[in-house]
């Protein structure tokens, strides 16, 4: 699903190529879209406002920029909202625990101490998953 919103990104891109003008409210739309299904979609803001730049007047891309940003934070700052409220953490949590047990914060220091690749981490996190400590 994320590839398929990442494709549509760039497709909105080159079709604001093709236009000669940023297509501002796609963009945006896809930008957030990206954002609800991996917080890392944000980093597509970059190449639009690469895209803008080379569109539009230094002028016009800050206010093109401008209304796009305005309409990818209202639905994160909703979410964000919503999320407190309810007492969910804002970012993912790096570790989901079986029955709500504490975070075993001194275990994860010493662990990231020696890591170097993901393919230690399996091992390394079993017995806090499986609650064998």
């Amino acid at each position: 699903m994320t590839l398929a919103i990442v494709i549509w990104f760039f497709a909105e891109i080159l079709l604001s190529f093709a236009q000669r003008r940023i297509r501002t409210i796609p963009i945006a739309l896809a930008i957030v879209i990206a954002t609800f299904l991996r917080l890392d979609g944000i980093a597509l803001c970059i190449p639009a406002v690469i895209a803008a730049v080379i569109l539009h007047s230094p002028r016009e891309a800050m206010r093109q920029s401008a209304m796009a940003a305005v309409i990818v934070l209202l639905p994160l700052a909703g979410w964000t909202v919503r999320n407190l409220a309810v007492g969910i953490s804002v970012f993912p949590s790096p570790l989901v625990l079986p029955d709500n047990a504490p975070t075993p914060y001194g275990y994860m220091k010493w662990g990231g101490t020696w890591i170097t690749e993901e393919y230690q981490r399996m091992g390394w996190a079993w017995p806090v998953n499986s609650s064998d400590l």
